[in-house]
């Protein structure tokens, strides 16, 4: 094969990332492997692409809801992928990151999280869907959010969603996501 006919194979291939993207990630910290133990789950963390090209940006939940380039979201992670939304118009897309950018300062749902974990131990959505506080994202809020106030969802509302299901969502609707591992 000749180069220019290698090149085009590369250029196919390689993902374009979009704002409104998202970004999963399967980290290796203590914590990772205990969110993904109790949620069964093989993504431990979203956050959501606010630009694309050579350093895309992102957003996402960590003591508070932060941008920052995708390389350092990727420093601590031993997977990663890019869950890219095929049935969303650029429209839509901006409006996402402009639902996303109004998080942007907020500090993280610590009360929200453990609400989460209580779902998981009792196999319900009660505490996360009833006991929620307004405000105070975690992670899957970054992401679900956003895509619910575009009337898009994944299978459940965003107060109650895990990365995993997120992630499971994607991966069980290729119709409607494409995803590229990163890492």
């Amino acid at each position: 094969m000749d180069r220019s006919r290698k090149m085009e194979k590369l250029t196919l291939t390689r993902p374009r990332i979009l704002p409104g993207d998202i970004l999963a990630v399967q980290g290796q910290s203590w914590m990772s492997r205990q969110i993904m133990r109790t949620t069964g789950g093989s993504c431990s963390h979203v956050g959501l692409f606010l630009s694309g090209g050579k350093e895309p940006l992102i957003i996402e939940a960590l003591t508070r809801v932060v941008t920052h380039p995708l390389t350092e979201a990727l420093v601590d992670s031993k997977k990663a992928w890019i869950l890219h939304p095929l049935n969303i118009d650029m429209y839509q897309r901006l409006n996402i990151m402009h639902h996303a950018r109004a998080l942007i300062g907020g500090k993280y749902g610590y009360v929200r999280f453990f609400l989460q974990f209580a779902d998981c131990l009792t196999h319900t959505r009660f505490f996360s869907t009833h006991l929620t506080l307004p405000g105070q994202p975690i992670c899957s809020m970054i992401v679900a959010y956003p895509y619910g106030q575009e009337g898009l969802y994944f299978g459940h509302t965003f107060q109650s969603l895990s990365p995993a299901e997120i992630f499971d969502f994607a991966q069980s609707h290729d119709k409607f996501y494409k995803i590229w591992e990163l890492k």
